[in-house]
């Protein structure tokens, strides 16, 4: 990986692993191996001495070794905490974080925004980040620590922790963090994979395709009462968990694989549509767990509007609930209509694993 490299010139006299005699055991017969070289962030270095693409002469922020990178740079950050805020980004700039690089904004500005972005003329940027680093933007709750607003931004984000993303027509991918805060797209594509999305509140305010925003092996967890992913426009979730989400619709999404478990006396998803646009809502494969409160409906469709005749589209197919027999998964309010189990929607006394 890129992030692992190290320049190294192996000279051509070097003899052969286990002997003297060249041989086959290794010797490299006059082979140069070039790997890249990097440049290093420590909070014990100095960035009036720190030089570009010389780990052994660390900077101490993240800001000059960024200024003085060049595009397709990796930088590399170590353990420490690091205030800073408003980040410039350089096209297809790579850096890595290590376990214990900790990275907060001082001010109510996100850490990493390509409104800094350094401008060329040469087509897309492809922003990376690799590692274990905390992007946090405690106490911040409308402060997102990444914001992309570019069409022309490509963002790749590997963590352990972020606070915050906000997206503006750009494109960006986050996996293995747990994701707190706020998330809110207009226009853009997003996707989420391996993390954990804690208590977040996730808001789209531009109508989406399935496309545009997707969930792969992502757990949402609810601590609190108030719901965690309103989910008004369009996305996608495959092979995910949800627990104690309370899931508000208005628009097409698909549920592909998912576990749904509950322990609130609130239904798994509840669809309230107050508008004259039609929805479709796609369950394949679900399962619906409910703990403390069993009778709980797996899925509650309320019509708002007016007149209360829509296109909403079901298509539930292979889902179970643990609902006992005598329960009903499955409401259509307003009217109020109940909806036995089908062969598409079958009850089942599974617990989970």
């Amino acid at each position: 990986m890129w992030y692992n490299k190290l320049r190294l010139y192996v000279p051509f006299n070097l003899p052969p692993e286990g002997g003297n005699n060249g041989g086959n055991n290794g010797g490299n017969n006059g082979t140069v191996i070039v790997y890249d070289p990097f440049t290093m962030v420590s909070i014990n270095g100095d960035d009036a001495t720190g030089q570009r693409m010389n780990p052994a002469k660390p900077f101490q922020t993240i800001r000059a070794a960024i200024t003085a990178s060049q595009p397709e740079d990796i930088i590399k950050i170590t353990p420490g905490n690091y205030e800073e805020g408003s980040l410039p980004i350089k096209r297809n700039l790579k850096l890595y974080f290590y376990e214990g690089a900790i990275v907060s904004s001082g001010n109510d500005e996100p850490i990493f925004s390509d409104d800094n972005a350094i401008i060329d003329i040469d087509g897309k940027y492809h922003f990376t980040i690799r590692g274990n680093g905390e992007f946090r933007n405690v106490g911040r709750e409308l402060t997102c620590a990444f914001v992309f607003k570019y069409f022309d931004m490509v963002a790749d984000i590997e963590a352990k922790y972020v606070s915050g993303l906000y997206i503006e027509n750009a494109i960006a991918k986050v996996s293995n963090a747990i994701f707190e805060n706020h998330f809110n797209m207009i226009n853009g594509r997003a996707t989420f994979e391996n993390c954990i999305i804690r208590d977040a509140d996730i808001g789209l305010q531009t109508m989406y395709s399935l496309d545009n925003l997707k969930f792969r092996n992502c757990t949402f967890i609810r601590r609190g009462f108030n719901p965690n992913y309103n989910a008004k426009f369009g996305s996608y979730h495959e092979n995910c968990i949800n627990i104690n989400k309370l899931t508000g619709l208005q628009s097409d999404i698909e549920f592909y694989l998912c576990d749904f478990i509950s322990f609130l006396d609130a239904p798994h998803i509840f669809i309230a549509q107050n508008t004259d646009t039609g929805v479709t809502i796609q369950l394949f494969g679900c399962r619906f767990y409910n703990g403390s409160f069993p009778l709980q409906k797996s899925l509650v469709y309320q019509n708002l509007g007016s007149p209360a005749t829509m296109d909403m589209v079901f298509n539930l197919k292979g889902n179970i609930s643990n609902v006992p027999s005598a329960g009903i998964p499955v409401v259509f309010a307003a009217p109020e209509t109940a909806i036995t189990a089908t062969s598409n929607f079958q009850l089942s006394d599974f617990d989970i694993a």
